[in-house]
Formats: C-alpha cells, structure tokens, sequence
C-alpha cells in the first residue's frame, strides 16, 4: 500500500515542485491529496491556479474555506476582519473531516492561512506533520503551525531567522523548491525589435497596485521596450477584459509590443524569464528567490501591509545581491516609475557575489528527500 501525503498551505508552486520530483525520483511510492483554494476571491466561479496546475496532475482536490486572523487596525479591512473571524470554526470541522477521510501518512504544510486548521487537527489525530517557510521571517502562520510541526524546513539558512531556540532545533535548511520549467524554454517567445523586455508580475493572484502603474504607464513605456504582462487572476474577468481593451486600442506598433496573460504557467515562465531584462514585482518569495537566482535585473514594490514587513525584508535580498532596488509604493508615481525602469536597465548591476546570500538551487530534491525520511519512520 503506497504512503499518502496531504499537501497544503500558501505557495502552491513550492509544493507542485516537491510532487513532482517525489513521483519522479522519490524512492517511495506515494499517493498524494491536497487542500487548497479552487476558486479566486470574487471571481464568480473562477477556478485558481492552484486548482488548474494540481488538476493537471490528476491529484484529489479539496476545496477549504478557513478563516484568519488579520494584522490591522485599518477600518477599510474591517469585513476582511469580521469575516476571517467567522470562518474560522468551519476551517477546523472542514479539516477535522478531510484528515478523517483521507487518512493520510503524513501532512506538508507550506505556511498560511488554510494550513493553520488542517495542522492543528492532524496533531489531534496523530497525524505527522512538516511545514515549509518561503519567506525570510516565520509568517503569523507558520509561527503558529511551527508549535505542532515535527520539522520547519527554510528557503533561506536558519541563521537569518528570529526564532526562539526551541523552535530553531526543528529548522532545517532545505531551500525554496522550485519547478524545473524556471530553466527550460519550452515556448519561444520572440517580439520583431531589439527593444529591452520588462516582465511585470504581481504574482499568480496579481497586483493591483502594479496593474494600473503599468497601464498608466504604457504610453512612456512602449516606445522604448517591449512588456511581457502577468495580469493575475484575483480581480474577477471584467477587470482582465478592461486591460484587454486598453490594449486592443493602443496603435498596432505598440500593440506588438505588449504580451499579456491572466497568468504566466510553468511551461511559459523560463522562455519569459529568458528574454527579460528587467522584472517588476511585489516581493513575494517565490519571484524575489527566481530573481536572485537566475540573476535578473529588478525593481521591487513590496506589499506595505504584509505580514512582519516580509515583502520588504525579501526585497531586500535582492538589492544586498546588486541586481535592483525597491521602490516605495506609497510614494511612487507614473513618472518616477518609467525612470526608475530604465535606469536600472541601463545600469551595471545583476550579478554581484556576496557570501551572506546563497540560493540554493535543488530545494525541491533536499525537501523532498527530508519527506521520505518522515514517511519511513
């Protein structure tokens, strides 16, 4: 009988990686189950890409409304509040009834929100479980979830984490897991010029800060770059449809400058990675681990409200490493923005080397193989 695992938690690229290599090169047979979101938040019925990449591998799919808890006092999240409140208790009975009927050998949490209920309850049923940190601080959740977890497994080495020493004795040092197609070019992506490429990104579920920056800012832009576009799936068809539209009337020259998806998939992201010269993105750790890895040049606008400031201190890697700078989204404007693209492009940076910052290159392989370890004993 093959071991099963439930997988779960934020960072859902992370975890399809590990699934990856463990049905191609793991030395146990595994069946795998996973908890997660299946549609985006008010999209009326608008599957994940969470959904749309584990689907594809034909893996049970469970869909979970937990709530959570929010690090504010701004009365504009105050719904957000009130309702991460209240769907707290259906998170746990909808755990507790997963975990009953799948039975799973062991549970992967990457962190967040809906990995908190399903943690806690595996620890009820004596259920083993591991958690994977992708940021370079313990998010609100994983603080929680490091408590139950057997082991904390890091991107980053466990000496630039703030933790108790109870909690360092679980951290092992693992690397962020990422999927192969980072480094393939299985779909060519070419534009008829030799213009520079700025790859603008807010992540799979987007930005909505950088969306309308980048569309305020098309009209400085496309004369002297081509733009490769990943809109993001959390703002609902209509708003997908409106940058369509803008596009659609921008002049033909111009038009052909522009490449724009809801989302960039894995069998798309190395060719783009490739021919980009800059990236534009929040700091989330998955984008802000590619850049540094592949050496790209970026501009980072981290998320001012994220949890323990950690868009900001992932951010801050990247200019540690000499390959950009962050921009400050409260002040930034249409004008500045432009200059600050091509400054950077045009500037000697990506590639300083710098002993305080190593990027682990085979995070999916040492997670995965610290998985089996779990499963056999």
């Amino acid at each position: 009988m093959n071991s099963k695992i439930l997988f779960t938690g934020g960072h859902f690229n992370s975890s399809v990686a590990v699934i990856d290599w463990l049905s191609e090169k793991g030395s146990i047979k595994t069946d795998f189950v996973w908890v997660g979101k299946k549609y985006t938040k008010g999209s009326c019925g608008s599957t994940t890409p969470e959904y749309i990449e584990v689907s594809r591998r034909e893996i049970p799919f469970y869909h979970l409304n937990a709530g959570k808890l929010f690090r504010t006092t701004s009365i504009r999240f105050f719904p957000s509040v009130i309702l991460g409140i209240l769907l707290i208790p259906a998170g746990f009975v909808q755990s507790l009834y997963i975990l009953l009927k799948e039975r799973p050998s062991l549970v992967v949490s990457f962190g967040g929100f809906l990995a908190l209920p399903v943690v806690v309850c595996s620890k009820l049923l004596g259920i083993k479980t591991v958690t994977h940190e992708q940021t370079v601080v313990l998010g609100l959740a994983n603080q929680i979830i490091s408590k139950f977890a057997e082991n904390i497994y890091t991107s980053w080495p466990v000496r630039y984490y703030k933790v108790s020493p109870k909690i360092r004795q679980k951290m092992v040092y693992t690397g962020l897991p990422l999927s192969s197609g980072i480094f393939k070019e299985d779909k060519k992506i070419n534009f008829n010029n030799n213009l520079p490429v700025i790859y603008a990104t807010g992540g799979k579920a987007g930005a909505k800060f950088i969306n309308s920056l980048i569309l305020n800012s098309l009209p400085d832009l496309l004369p002297k770059a081509n733009l490769v576009w990943s809109f993001g799936g959390s703002f609902g068809e209509k708003t997908f449809a409106e940058a369509k539209d803008s596009i659609s009337k921008l002049k033909k020259e111009a038009k052909g400058k522009v490449i724009l998806r809801k989302y960039i998939f894995e069998d798309e992201i190395g060719a783009v990675y490739s021919i980009s010269d800059l990236v534009v993105c929040r700091g989330g750790a998955h984008t802000i681990y590619e850049i540094a890895l592949l050496k790209k040049k970026a501009l980072v606008i981290p998320i001012p409200w994220s949890s323990n400031n950690e868009q900001y201190l992932n951010a801050c890697i990247i200019e540690k490493l000499g390959l950009g700078k962050i921009l400050e989204q409260e002040s930034l404007t249409s004008q500045e923005f432009v200059k600050s693209i091509f400054r950077t492009i045009s500037e000697e940076t990506g590639g300083k080397t710098s002993e305080a910052v190593y990027i682990e290159k085979n995070g999916q392989a040492k997670l995965g193989n610290e998985i089996i370890k779990h499963l056999k004993t």
